[in-house]
């Protein structure tokens, strides 16, 4: 399971750094690149409920008015019970991320977002995932075409499996850094 756990995590990066090229090429906003550590609490595929330190990895990009598209994977941190199969999830989200403050302030920039999307989750047996995501932030650094943003995030993600119980959630607490191109402010 490591060696396939590695070869996602590195097509996920791949095709995060490819989306982030061309959203840049094409479009006037911020592309990201970005990872975090989360605390994972939850009840999907175990009894009761259970917690551990995952990982989220994740590529998006913002448009100029604030409305986001973003491709995003993340290993929970636990494992499921009876087989221990490694959690994940991975899944497209569209988010809005504004901005505290004028365009004028100094760093840091203060930000919020929010959004939601659906993807997919394996746990030993597929499930059909919907996140949901707030996110408070600042733009710690910022120069012409580059920034790096840190940020506090809460991470839900429903597992809808159709079994017993039909549905079930895992909530993140994330602490996540993303590198930005095509800062604008």
């Amino acid at each position: 399971m490591p060696r396939a756990r590695s070869r996602f995590t590195a097509a996920i990066l791949i095709l995060s750094a490819l989306m982030l090229g061309a959203a840049q090429a094409a479009l006037a906003g911020e592309g990201m690149v970005g990872m975090g550590f989360s605390l994972d609490t939850g009840g999907y595929d175990v009894s009761g409920f259970d917690s551990g330190t995952g990982l989220t990895i994740e590529g998006g990009y913002y448009l100029a008015r604030g409305v986001g598209f973003f491709g995003c994977l993340h290993s929970v941190g636990y494992q499921s019970g009876g087989d221990a199969d490694q959690i994940f999830w991975i899944a497209g989200e569209v988010r809005y991320r504004g901005y505290l403050g004028d365009e004028a302030m100094k760093r840091p920039r203060w930000f919020w977002s929010a959004g939601a999307g659906g993807g997919l989750g394996y746990s030993g047996k597929p499930a059909l995932v919907i996140p949901v995501i707030i996110e408070f932030g600042a733009r710690l650094w910022g120069k012409s075409n580059l920034g790096l943003d840190l940020a506090v995030r809460n991470h839900a993600a429903f597992f809808i499996t159709g079994g017993d119980p039909p549905a079930d959630i895992v909530n993140s607490v994330e602490l996540f850094v993303s590198v930005v191109g095509g800062v604008s402010n």
